[in-house]
């Protein structure tokens, strides 16, 4: 009343105020002593540009700001609180997702201080314009000039002084020694090169006999031949592959332990993707190819229909506990590092702050990924009598049927449990809604009336949404839940009985309740309570939803109703239509009585789950580990009717800005750009990526091949060519390689082959020590960089030299860690990696790797000393022919040395080992018998283990066994923790 009056006289006196017009005395008054302490000591601490904060967007110490608004808009409509977003916000309006002040909701008679200010006009004496609070780190000018986003230049290459220059790669690397005052490295011998190549290739060790025919071939293309060899070998694809697939933040997991229906978080078809990548490098396709089946295989014409596991670049990422925001967010930071070196997801709640990125392009991207939805593809034909085939399905279909039979009883007791006590249910519901209740919330007010919490939330939302869109079934209830108790009782016999004539309310319902003749709310919820158990019986175990019956499922998707239609356990309509009414309205999907998968786990308990765990586990394991399971990829498919996103203000998806067009970067194509129009727009987005117009993507993939040999980039961030990247050490060798790689096709084994035969490739790791001060970081390459072999390669080297590398060629993962097979086909994941990777600093898998950290750590030290896998390869070393049929022991260490190194032992070398192999004790035929006892009974334990459980034992089984080691094993174990082992010169 009292700013009724204050307004009122105010209104009356003509006291609006306008842009242009003074204050009048009372509306100063009004201002400074009703807003101006509230806006100082509720809204500046967020919101005021002297305070440096905008949170929103949005500043409040000046009057040209607050007019201004800020992310959300305009927040006051002067002469209309009732429309002003400042209203809503201090009224914590929950349609607008705002509560401002955000910890302490202002009291009513404030609120109504602004009210009457807003309608009044506003009135406001405050001086200054909307200063703007820096939101970005970067100026047009620098964007304009920065290296990376100019086109890729046509560079000549330096002429220099002398002869050492053998490429133009070479005249650009001497011209930067002169300038710096270097001098290159004198050439790596032949042992060292050929070493060199061989793990940069392949990640393999030659053998002996490789490196003396390399030494012995003196003609001028010897080096030539041996790399050519190499790129030719099935090996050099699951070398290279692996770097890729950090880029592509493989795993054969979701990363996920729980979530959606409980589904096991394995991937059973990751590893589709992983051979495609392998099959990539080894084919030598066309990097620009390369990018658009990773991005919109399915809209191109493909060769092989395997390559339509190319996207699982999208989508073997991590899954977010399906949180589609984020599974989007991941597939765009991995397009925009992976392609073009751009940090695009820091533009997700605002625009970038360090590189020419508007919020917008963000959602650009966020639409076309938006518009395409995950399916598994089948990409080999299958022969449906073939006995592993049929084996397979088989066994899927029995685990298939045995969960549909357990949901569906589990289902029908919990349904009959809920059904007896709906009156309850629905009556209190009810109450809760009028705000009858001491409880504010759902579940305070279920466990005051010693109800079940989901149960009770669940007629709180089916009430509340039957009352939005009225029908026969709830109408009449929400109709008598508006009268009072005495007002039922007074209903005749006659008014309940003419129930049935009206067309509003079910036939069934009417005539329950015209033989019910209740007098109270609470009566008139036993009769639905009557009518609803009537129906349950009259569905005679009938699955009410077909949610649930595909969510048990597991994995089974249906295209069209018709086809789901045919699976046992789906509800055919009941025969009366007024009773298939009202199992529709209370018994369907997300009703009253309907349980979504989500309710149905709450309600059935850690019973329920678990058993759709384990059932879904074991067809998850089924389509990964069966022989006969069909290979298919992890592919997308547009949706029929593509959809542009809405900008997220703030990240927030409850707050809603503009809707932005799928279409390209303005950084890369300008602000006249053309939005997409071809289903989602991947193949646009592709090709836009893969575009020789691109001043990005040639330079972002040239300079990651670089990086892979040399161990440094010539940008030494990899995956980031924004403004905060780091220079390239030879911007114009960048370029021209750019040039020259899409002059070759996109090739990048022609780039292998340019860069090795270069001078600076075959450089000594020695050089003068004087030269570290003037270039501390090898960055301008007067050396080569000594290289630790990183983990995979490590291991398959061991492998190699134990003798007992399985070579065999793709395929499904292989899950113990302990098998021959090289790493690339270990089982990645993601919640679980095995000690030994994380050891040696194996690629993170949830998000995308440019370069492995590498460390140096005392667990490395450990695991080479006392792993089981190491001591085994050691015994297998020492095993091998050349060195167990050696006549002494001076000829094991020749031999030794011969397959570890590819060389002879020095004088002082060979004299030191066999004296450390005569000291060392030999094993007795009692400790050797332990151990085969012991190993024969691990396996047995683990053969049981995969019988019963079908799928691999705990490698546990095997590594608590200590393995007995002689003294040639103790030495081969030493060699292979050398630094000449671990090192590549």
């Amino acid at each position: 009343m009292r700013n009724t009056l204050v307004i009122g006289a105010l209104l009356a006196a003509g006291f609006t105020a306008t842009a242009e017009e003074p204050l009048l005395p009372k509306q100063l008054e009004f201002f400074e002593k009703k807003i101006r302490p509230v806006l100082a000591t509720q809204c500046y601490s967020c919101h005021s540009a002297a305070e440096g904060k905008d949170k929103g967007g949005l500043t409040l110490d000046t009057r040209d700001a607050l007019r201004k608004g800020g992310d959300s808009g305009e927040v006051i409509i002067p002469g209309d609180p009732k429309n002003s977003l400042l209203i809503k916000a201090m009224h914590w309006d929950p349609k607008e997702g705002l509560e401002m002040p955000p910890k302490t909701k202002l009291d009513e008679g404030t609120v109504a201080d602004f009210e009457a200010w807003i309608l009044m006009g506003a009135p406001d004496p405050r001086k200054g314009k909307a200063a703007s609070i820096k939101k970005v780190f970067w100026t047009q000018e620098q964007a304009d000039n920065h290296w990376a986003y100019q086109p890729i230049a046509r560079p000549v290459p330096p002429t220099v002084k002398g002869n050492w220059a053998r490429t133009p790669v070479d005249q650009f690397i001497r011209a930067k020694h002169e300038a710096a005052g270097l001098q290159p490295a004198k050439p790596a011998d032949k042992r060292t090169l050929i070493r060199r190549a061989y793990f940069d290739l392949i990640g393999l060790p030659p053998t002996l006999a490789e490196v003396e025919a390399f030494v012995e071939d003196n003609s001028p293309n010897a080096f030539k031949k041996v790399i050519n060899q190499l790129l030719a070998r099935p090996e050099y694809g699951e070398r290279w592959g692996r770097y890729w697939l950090d880029i592509a933040r493989y795993a054969d997991t979701s990363g996920d332990r729980a979530g959606g229906n409980r589904r096991d978080p394995r991937y059973p078809y990751a590893w589709t993707y992983r051979d495609y990548v392998i099959r990539a490098f080894n084919d030598d396709k066309p990097f620009n190819q390369f990018i658009r089946e990773q991005i919109a295989a399915d809209q191109l014409n493909l060769d092989d229909e395997r390559d339509l596991a190319a996207l699982g670049y999208l989508t073997v990422g991590k899954r977010f506990m399906n949180d589609v925001n984020e599974v989007i967010d991941d597939r765009i930071d991995v397009v925009g590092k992976g392609f073009m070196g751009l940090t695009l997801t820091c533009a997700r709640c605002h625009d970038h702050k360090f590189d020419p990125i508007p919020t917008a392009d963000y959602y650009s991207l966020h639409g076309v990924f938006n518009s395409s939805r995950y399916r598994d593809e089948l990409i080999e034909e299958i022969d449906e009598d073939d006995p592993e085939f049929v084996a397979y399905t088989e066994a899927r279909q029995k685990a298939v049927d045995g969960s549909r039979e357990y949901g569906l009883r589990a289902y029908n007791q919990l349904l009959a449990r809920y059904t007896k006590d709906a009156g309850k249910y629905m009556f209190e519901a009810q109450r809760f809604i009028d705000g009858k209740t001491k409880a504010r919330q759902a579940p305070t007010a279920a466990t005051a009336a010693g109800l079940n919490g989901t149960a009770f939330q669940n007629w709180v939302t089916a009430l509340q949404n039957a009352k939005r869109r009225p029908n026969r079934v709830f109408g009449p209830w929400f109709f008598f839940a508006k009268l009072t108790n005495a007002q039922i009782a007074a209903r005749t016999p006659a008014q309940w009985n003419r129930l049935s004539e009206q067309k509003t309310v079910n036939p069934i319902l009417a005539q329950g309740l015209a033989k019910a003749q209740p007098e109270n709310l609470r009566e008139i919820a036993t009769v639905y309570q009557n009518v609803f158990l009537d129906i349950e019986d009259r569905m005679d175990g009938q699955y009410p939803t077909a949610h649930i019956v595909t969510a048990f499922n597991m994995g089974f998707r249906f295209r069209t109703a018709a086809q789901a239609a045919k699976i046992k356990g789906m509800p055919k309509p009941l025969a009366e239509p007024a009773a298939e009414e009202i199992r529709r309205v209370a018994f369907g999907y997300r009703s009253a009585l309907g349980m979504d998968p989500r309710a149905f786990n709450r309600l059935g308990g850690n019973r329920v789950r678990n058993r759709q765990v384990a059932m879904f586990y074991r067809t998850t394991g089924l389509d990964l580990n069966h022989p006969g399971s069909p290979a298919k990829a992890m592919a997308l498919q547009d949706l029929p009717a593509p959809r542009d996103s809405r900008i997220f203000i703030r990240g927030e998806r409850t707050n809603l800005g503009d809707r932005v067009p799928r279409q390209f970067l303005e950084l890369i194509e300008g602000e006249e750009r053309e939005p997409f129009t071809e289903g989602s727009g991947r193949a646009e987005l592709a090709a836009s990526i893969a575009s020789e117009d691109n001043p990005l993507t040639a330079r972002v993939i040239v300079n990651r091949i670089w990086q892979w040999h040399f161990g440094e980039g010539i940008v030494r961030t990899p995956s980031d060519f924004g403004l905060r990247s780091d220079a390239p050490s030879h911007p114009a060798l960048l370029d021209w390689l750019a040039r020259r790689f899409m002059a070759d096709g996109w090739s990048i084994k022609q780039l292998h082959r340019l860069i090795m035969t270069s001078a600076v490739y075959q450089q000594s790791a020695v050089n003068d020590p004087a030269y570290g001060k003037i270039d501390p970081n090898n960055a301008l390459l007067f050396k080569w960089n000594l290289r630790r072999l990183d983990f995979e390669a490590m291991r398959d080297t061991m492998l190699v030299l134990g003798g007992n590398l399985d070579s065999t060629a793709g395929g499904r993962p292989v899950t113990n860690a302990a098998a021959p097979r090289r790493t690339v086909y270990g089982y990645v994941d993601r919640a679980a990696l095995p000690d030994m990777y994380q050891v040696f600093d194996f690629a993170n898998p949830d998000m995308t790797t440019a370069e492995r950290v590498e460390t140096t750590v005392p667990q490395q030290a450990l695991f080479m000393m006392n792993s089981q896998s190491v001591l085994q390869q050691a015994r297998r070393l020492a095993a091998r022919s050349a060195v167990a049929q050696a006549e002494n022991v001076e000829g094991q260490v020749k031999a030794l040395y011969g397959i570890v190194f590819q060389r002879a032992p020095t004088p002082k070398e060979l004299q030191t080992a066999a004296a450390f192999v005569k000291k060392q004790p030999e094993i007795t035929p009692l400790r050797r018998a332990q151990y085969q006892r012991q190993l024969e009974y691990a396996r047995k334990r683990a053969k049981d283990f995969t019988k019963r459980y079908n799928r691999p034992a705990p490698q546990a089984f095997f590594t608590r066994i200590p393995i007995p080691m002689g003294p040639v094993d103790k030495l081969a174990q030493v060699l292979m923790e050398t630094n000449e082992f671990l090192y590549v010169q």
